[in-house]
C-alpha cells in the first residue's frame, strides 16, 4: 500500500507542469515553428518571451532594420485578463495566434536600441480591439499541431493566472 502511495504522488509530482514549463516550452519551440525566426536585415531573434512575477507574459519584437523605427516593440500582457486565444487561418504563408483581452489587458512599449521604454498610447487596441497577434506560425503540414501546441501552451499561462476563457462556438 504504501508503495502504491509513493508511485500515486510521484506520478502527480514528475507530470504537473508548471508556468515556467510552458514558457520554456514557447521559448525553446518558437525557432521550429516561427514564420521568421530572425527580424528582417538582423541576426537578431525576432520574439523573445518572458515572464513578470508570473503574471505578465512579455512579448518583445525587433523591429526591422529597413524601418525609420529602431529597436523593439514589447507587449506586456496581462495573463489574469485574457478572455480568448485564436488561431488565425487565411491563406498566407504566416499564420497569427491571436490572445484576446479584457480592456486595458495589454501595454505596449517602444524600447530604443539604448534600452529606454516608452509607453505607446492605447488608441490602436480602443479602435481595433485588445489582441496581440505577435505568434507566427509557418502555415506548413506541422501548422496544425504547432499552432495547437502553442494555444494550449498560452491557455494554460493564463489559467492558471485566474482568467476566464470564454468558450468557442465556431
Amino acid at each position: 500500500m504504501k508503495l502504491f502511495f509513493l508511485v500515486f504522488c510521484f506520478s502527480f509530482y514528475s507530470f504537473s507542469q508548471s508556468l515556467n514549463d510552458a514558457i520554456d516550452f514557447l521559448r525553446v519551440n518558437e525557432p521550429n515553428w516561427a514564420c521568421e525566426t530572425v527580424a528582417q536585415g538582423t541576426s537578431i531573434k525576432r520574439l523573445s518571451l518572458s515572464l513578470d512575477d508570473s503574471k505578465f507574459l512579455n512579448l518583445k519584437i525587433k523591429l526591422p532594420e529597413y524601418t525609420k523605427q529602431t529597436g523593439f516593440l514589447l507587449n506586456q500582457i496581462d495573463l489574469s485578463k485574457v478572455i480568448r486565444i485564436d488561431i488565425n487561418i487565411s491563406n498566407k504563408n504566416c499564420q497569427s495566434i491571436l490572445i484576446f483581452t479584457k480592456p486595458n489587458g495589454i501595454k505596449s512599449y517602444r524600447v530604443s536600441k539604448l534600452g529606454e521604454k516608452t509607453q505607446l498610447s492605447d488608441a490602436f487596441f480602443i479602435e481595433n480591439g485588445w489582441f496581440n497577434d505577435f505568434f507566427k506560425l509557418n502555415s506548413n503540414i506541422s501548422f496544425k499541431e504547432n499552432s495547437n501546441r502553442v494555444k494550449k501552451a498560452l491557455e494554460f499561462l493564463a489559467i492558471s493566472n485566474g482568467a476566464i476563457l470564454e468558450k468557442q462556438y465556431f
